[in-house]
């Protein structure tokens, strides 16, 4: 009588490893690890704006919060203020928004009235009004 031996395959050999069966690896992962580890780079010009250095993979990350804490406390702001907070491409979609307006011939926003309802903006500081913009909302 032949004796058959049944080999099982070694199930831990067949794994993942722990990294791949964790998401490790992934792209979210990735920008994850980079934002922990990676502190962003700023830069202040002559006027003493601070801004930041938006790279091409970070142009398109930002929030509603962010585009809160820019605006927030302000009647004007000015595109170098912004940038510290939001990259470019933020600040277009505000004006597309209708958040901010641009004023004629001057290098400043206005911040308007219909983005302090939507983005729950403080309509007093200190005690005082702050006067928005009023484009209709």
């Amino acid at each position: 009588m032949t004796r058959t031996s049944l080999k099982m395959p070694r199930i831990a050999n067949k794994r993942q490893s722990y990294a791949v069966r964790s998401g490790m690896v992934t792209r979210a992962a990735s920008i994850v690890a980079k934002a922990v580890v990676e502190a962003p780079v700023f830069v202040t010009d002559e006027d003493g704006h601070r801004m930041r250095q938006w790279k091409a993979e970070e142009l398109q990350r930002y929030t509603t919060e962010d585009i809160k804490s820019a605006l927030r406390l302000r009647r004007a702001v000015e595109k170098e203020e912004m940038l510290e907070f939001v990259p470019p491409s933020a600040i277009k979609y505000c004006q597309t928004k209708g958040w901010i307006v641009q004023a004629e011939g001057a290098p400043y926003f206005f911040v308007t009235r219909k983005a302090a309802t939507e983005l729950d903006l403080p309509r007093k500081h200190q005690g005082r009004a702050i006067q928005f913009l009023d484009r209709g909302l």
